[in-house]
């Protein structure tokens, strides 16, 4: 049975180190605002536009040099500051046009959101985006905002956090050779949690 679950794990750790870097990792855009007509207020008592952030990782993330665009080539774009979003923290950006990046202070897009019709994008600091609303997001109304927000409904967990796991990374291509073999010899890996 151990060996068993040490052949589930080391196969999904790989697949998940193979596909790349991990979706979940990242903020989200959970919900965004084109037309605020009565809701809230910025900090010049004007009802911009707003764009609100999401951190679903367990993880503190460093967003200086991510940047929001209504851009889809990403050729234009508004960069954070030297800001941080702690694990499970919301934020809200006013896409005002104001051009704002003091820290310690609401933050203002140099752009304004689109009512028809547009795009929206959170790229990280190589410039990717992470997560975005388009190619189109839907023409959008007075006071109702538009996002997926925080739901877990397409989440499919693999491995719980803190799981019991071994992990081997070779140094040649003979290191763990006969993984799937039953009597397979595990001693060497490394022993930690998900």
């Amino acid at each position: 049975m151990r060996k068993n679950m040490r052949r589930i794990i080391f196969i999904t750790t790989v697949l998940l180190l193979l596909k790349g870097p991990l979706t979940w990792a990242n903020p989200i855009i959970s919900e965004f605002m084109a037309v605020n007509r009565s809701t809230i207020v910025d900090d010049d008592n004007d009802r911009s536009d707003w764009i609100e952030l999401f951190n679903p990782s367990g993880n503190l993330i460093k967003l200086k040099g991510w940047a929001l665009t209504d851009d889809p080539k990403h050729q234009l774009k508004w960069t954070f500051p030297n800001i941080n979003l702690r694990s499970k923290e919301y934020r809200v950006v006013f896409a005002s046009g104001k051009n704002r990046t003091i820290i310690n202070a609401p933050l203002h897009t140099d752009f304004k959101l689109n009512s028809e019709t547009g795009y929206l994008a959170l790229l990280n600091a190589e410039g990717q985006a992470v997560y975005e609303l388009g190619p189109n997001y839907p023409k959008q109304f007075d006071d109702v905002s538009f996002g997926k927000g925080n739901t877990k409904r397409n989440e499919v967990i693999l491995l719980r956090e803190k799981s019991p796991a071994w992990a081997l990374i070779p140094k040649s291509i003979n290191d763990g050779k006969g993984w799937k073999d039953l009597d397979f010899d595990d001693n060497n890996w490394k022993k930690g949690k998900t």
